[in-house]
């Protein structure tokens, strides 16, 4: 009853959360590879070269949470 639930819902929450950070790994990879602004489609592109299949919902806020926002500068905040 119970247990099964917070075993399911800590599965769902694991699985989410590798899903976010394939989709940050990708877009980190396409900076590396030069796109300084990574688009939805550039991602989405990434992620399906290993058959990964890209979340709208998470691309988008991924997307709109690092528009502007120099890379390598957030990195070295994230070390501190």
């Amino acid at each position: 009853g119970d247990c099964l639930r917070k075993v399911q819902a800590s599965r769902g929450l694991r699985q989410a959360t590798k899903l976010i950070m394939r989709h940050v790994a990708a877009y980190l990879m396409l900076v590396l590879g030069g796109n300084a602004t990574p688009s939805a489609d550039d991602v989405k592109g990434v992620l399906a070269s290993v058959g990964v299949e890209a979340d709208d919902a998470q691309l988008k806020s991924l997307i709109s949470s690092l528009e502007g926002k120099d890379l390598n500068q957030l990195i070295e905040e994230g070390k501190k």
